[in-house]
């Protein structure tokens, strides 16, 4: 070190000295605590590399300096050197350099602060992941697994509960690695215990097979197929109606053509009933079923659904090769309103896509040159998706298809 040591001092001439250091490090002590608030840092912050620190030793203003903790942890700085400071707070750093002073100074004032904290790299939380169930379950879907995980029956639940023929007792499990757990959820006792009601992890595949029924000559079926949620066969059951047949095959699908319903009857030519009409007709429209009655219901071939902000949601029909800003234009002008609908997120939900597809048709609107946007060709059973910006009077998926039908009781949209 270079500084001198100084000597003690007595007699008047150490009064005068001391009355001069009070003047000098009063003020600037009332200036350090005038620091922005920006600047300062927690009480236990752990220094690390590219914080930027100052440093003010008082009376001795030489020993003042700005310095940054390098790569390595270490400041330097004339007068102290080389010294560490990562992972030591402020108060470690200002004791550590007083002392070392103190070979040289005599009761130096040391003042360390955080000029300026250095930049946190952004930590990215990993979505969970997600899981698909298929097989006997009320509605076969993807899933998106919960922050907490889980569970094979919570999932099940989730995607509507098991169908009565489901065989619980081997769900299996299939997974990213191409293996498989096989699980028995039977019984409650089973549901408890976590080696079969296990976590499900990230590209899981949950299938619960139905158990095959055993033909039996005194068991009258009937069956229904087609647009329907879960397709099935199922026991005749006494002044059972069209109606219940669909609601227990886990209701209509919307693009389900209700007017043209086909009712195959042992020994009768095909009957094609057109459930809006029977509706209407009340109690006499009636369908009663007979054992051994097959129903079909067709699809119709160019469908999509409207949801969201607009203020006439519902099924629509598809012209060939149309595109979803040219539909809108033609045939739903009033919901490219930007003061009505986040034209920004637009989405297109297609059957059997891992993710929706996000559409900006603000830019097309703000575009000079439209003929630069590629558009979004749709496709039968698509729904789009109009994000509405004022969200008190929006409704629920299964209000949207009963503002056009009727029957809005008989279909599902989920």
């Amino acid at each position: 070190m270079n500084s001198r040591r100084l000597r003690p001092i007595s007699g008047p001439l150490l009064w005068l000295l001391l009355l001069g250091t009070c003047c000098t490090v009063l003020p600037m002590r009332r200036g350090a605590a005038q620091e922005p608030a920006a600047q300062s840092a927690p009480k236990r912050y752990l220094l690390g590399p590219g914080d930027e620190l100052t440093i003010i030793v008082t009376p001795q203003k030489t020993y003042n300096a700005t310095v940054t903790v390098d790569e390595d942890g270490f400041i330097k700085a004339a007068g102290i050197g080389k010294m560490r400071a990562t992972g030591k707070t402020v108060d470690d750093l200002e004791k550590q350099i007083q002392e070392l002073l103190n070979r040289d100074l005599v009761d130096p004032e040391v003042l360390v602060t955080v000029s300026k904290r250095r930049a946190v790299p952004e930590v990215k939380v990993a979505p969970p992941g997600k899981v698909t169930i298929v097989g006997a379950v009320a509605g076969a879907r993807e899933l998106e697994i919960e922050p907490d995980g889980l569970r094979v029956r919570k999932a099940l639940d989730r995607a509507g509960g098991t169908l009565k023929d489901a065989d619980l007792k081997a769900i299996t499990i299939f997974h990213k690695n191409l293996t498989r757990t096989i699980v028995d959820l039977s019984t409650d006792d089973q549901v408890r215990n976590p080696a079969h009601n296990i976590l499900l992890a990230d590209g899981d595949s949950v299938e619960v097979k139905a158990i095959p029924m055993a033909p039996e000559k005194d068991k009258p079926m009937v069956e229904i197929r087609g647009a329907v949620v879960a397709p099935q066969r199922m026991e005749f059951k006494s002044q059972m109606t069209l109606e219940d047949l669909i609601i227990l095959g886990g209701k209509l699908t919307f693009v389900a053509d209700t007017e043209k319903v086909e009712l195959r009857r042992m020994g009768e030519a095909l009957r094609v009933v057109n459930l809006e009409a029977q509706y209407k007709m009340g109690y006499a429209g009636r369908v009663l079923l007979e054992p051994g009655d097959a129903v079909f219901v067709p699809e119709h071939k160019n469908r999509i659904l409207m949801i969201g902000g607009n203020p006439n949601p519902g099924p629509r029909a598809l012209k060939p090769g149309q595109k979803l800003y040219q539909m809108l234009r033609e045939t739903e002008p009033g919901v490219l309103n930007p003061a009505l609908i986040d034209l920004e997120k637009v989405e297109v939900v297609r059957n059997g896509a891992m993710e929706p597809i996000r559409v900006n048709l603000l830019e097309v609107l703000r575009s000079k040159r439209k003929k630069e946007f590629v558009d979004v060709e749709l496709q039968n059973g698509d729904i789009v998706f109009l994000p509405p910006k004022v969200q008190k009077n929006s409704r629920g998926l299964s209000d949207y298809f009963g503002a056009a039908s009727s029957l809005g009781f008989l279909f599902s949209f989920l």
